[in-house]
């Protein structure tokens, strides 16, 4: 994350993720699961069945970045359509938080495919101290995704107005 930010809400989300990531893997479940404990909207049956869809599809790396996967069943828990409402909800919220938070991520890490997330991320050089650095975000593999991810979610949902129970 920045280490200049001020914002608790997404310093806290980076950290969450990140560490999540680190202990556990899976970066789709570790991103939701960051929400979950931020908002406390999400249930268990969403962080379950976005297992799959971590590295990119089944670890496959050929589709979209698991983080980035997590991030947007996040936005779309909370803002997407109920099927009661198929063929007659004109809502947009969902596509357009969901639009931010994709161009955020591909315009941090140059794509939203996992296998060439990782290629942009494996590539950098590592500074003084251990940390690597890109655009601002501290990278350590996938658990630096997960928590630039993780944090860009916190704050497109707080954008779009969800509140964080522990902020508000």
């Amino acid at each position: 994350m920045n280490e200049e930010s001020t914002d608790p809400l997404v310093d806290k989300a980076y950290r969450l993720g990140f560490e999540l990531e680190e202990k556990y893997g899976a970066c789709s479940q570790m991103v939701l699961a960051t929400i979950q404990d931020l908002f406390q909207n999400l249930n268990e049956d969403i962080i379950k069945a976005s297992h799959p869809l971590a590295g990119g599809g089944a670890g496959c790396e050929d589709g979209t970045c698991g983080a980035l996967s997590g991030g947007l069943l996040a936005i779309g828990a909370e803002f997407g359509r109920e099927r009661s409402k198929f063929g007659r909800d004109i809502d947009s919220t969902h596509k357009e938080a969901g639009r931010s938070l994709h161009d955020r991520f591909v315009q941090n890490f140059g794509s939203c495919i996992c296998r060439e997330v990782r290629d942009e991320i494996n590539g950098l050089p590592i500074s003084i101290g251990g940390e690597t650095y890109k655009r601002g975000i501290r990278v350590s593999n996938c658990a630096g995704v997960v928590g630039a991810t993780a944090s860009w979610t916190a704050d497109t949902l707080r954008e779009y107005g969800l509140e964080p129970s522990e902020f508000s």
